[in-house]
This record gives C-alpha cells, structure tokens and sequence, in this order.
C-alpha cells in the first residue's frame, strides 16, 4: 500500500467513493522492483509406540512475488508538483509526457490513492483494478462478520435453552429440540448471511471499477 498515506477509510457504499484527478507535465521517473515474500510452516506429525515410529519434521515453504513499480514524478500547470507510485503500466511514460492520474478514496478523508494514470501524449491508460480493495472492505472483514454473527446467535440461543429449562424441567426435551435447530439451521444462517455480504460488497467493487472507467474516459476525452 501507498506509503504514508493513513487516514483514508474503506467505503461500504458508492456514495462515500471520492474520485478527483491530477493533471501535469512529467518531470521524473523511478523504476523499482517491489518483493514480497510468503513463509508457510506446516507442523510435524507421527506416531510412537515403545520408543519406535515415525515422525516428520514441520515443513516451511516460501514463496516469492515480485512486482516491477513505478513512480511517477509530475509538475502541474500552477506549478505545484505531485508523485504517485504504481506498478508496471505497461505503456511507456517518460518526461515531457503529458499525464493524468486519477484517485479514489473516502468523502470523509478526501484524499485517495492512486488508481489510475492516463498518458495524453501516447493515447494510452490503466486503471489498477487490484487496488480496489485498498478501499472497499475485503473478504476476511465478510467472515469475522459472519463468525461474530453466528457466535451470538449461539450464545442467545443458549440462554434461551437454560431459561426455558429453568421455568419448568419438563420443557427440556423443548430445550433440547431448540439446541438442535440451532446448531443445524445456524450455520446455514450463517453462511448465508456472510454470502449476501460479499455479493453486495462484489457489487460495491464493481461500482467502483465502473466508476474509474467513467472517470477515465472523462480525463481522455
């Protein structure tokens, strides 16, 4: 993520969405090669039985990604200068071109990270649809929802299960069948309140994506 940049909050709705470009000269470039790099460790496992057996060691597995960047150095027509680091475009820029690049962030923050740059001396442009999520909540924020969700679902039902049966012993077996029902019907709940999550926010990220589009276009006509 664009360093130095910490106050801008994720969306759950397009009209939240703060879209603006910056136009200018190209003054300078940088070209840089971003590494990321992953460490997974498995445990070990195996048996013993009187001292004889089998067992293996944890297994590590790293892996590497690597991502050529660029950023991109411009001086605006009042003379105000700004810069805006993004990966490999796949188009040349160099100075002197005319470039526009164009943010998305929150209204609250008014600021945005960059998401897409047009070239107006060659014609060509991108949009970085991988930084979307930059903006929009990700999938793991859908299932700590769904977890908390079911969790207290649980827990409401549980106290419902010790109440019932506090009023009256005979009301177990109805205890009993209401315990049953939610820990068959709750995870179905579950799951299916978190899928509805995530298809409103595949929506919202297609939204936005839609509206970069409609943003570049603009700046290129």
């Amino acid at each position: 993520m664009v360093q130095g940049v910490t106050d801008i909050a994720k969306i759950t709705s397009l009209d939240q969405l703060y879209v603006f470009e910056r136009s200018g000269t190209t003054a300078a470039l940088q070209h840089w090669v971003d590494t990321n790099t992953t460490v997974t460790t498995t445990g070990g496992s195996g048996t013993m039985v009187n001292g004889t057996g089998n067992i293996s060691g944890p297994t590590t597995t790293t892996r590497t990604s690597s991502t050529e960047m660029v950023r991109i150095f411009v001086r605006e027509d009042d003379g105000g200068e700004f810069d805006a680091s993004l990966p490999d475009l796949g188009f040349g820029v160099r100075e002197g071109h005319r470039v526009s690049v164009v943010h998305a962030g929150d209204q609250a923050s008014r600021r945005g990270y960059p998401m897409a740059v047009v070239n107006h001396t060659t014609g060509k442009s991108k949009i970085v649809a991988s930084r979307i999520r930059w903006i929009s909540h990700d999938a793991l924020g859908c299932a700590s929802f769904g977890l908390t969700f079911f969790g207290a679902m649980v827990l409401s039902v549980s106290l419902a299960e010790a109440l019932i049966y506090a009023i009256h012993p005979l009301n177990a077996l109805l205890a009993g069948v209401v315990g049953i029902l939610t820990w068959v019907g709750g995870p179905i709940f579950a799951l299916g309140a978190l899928a509805s999550v995530n298809k409103k926010r595949k929506r919202l990220r297609q939204s936005i994506l839609a509206r970069l589009e409609q943003e570049v276009d603009r700046v290129q006509a």
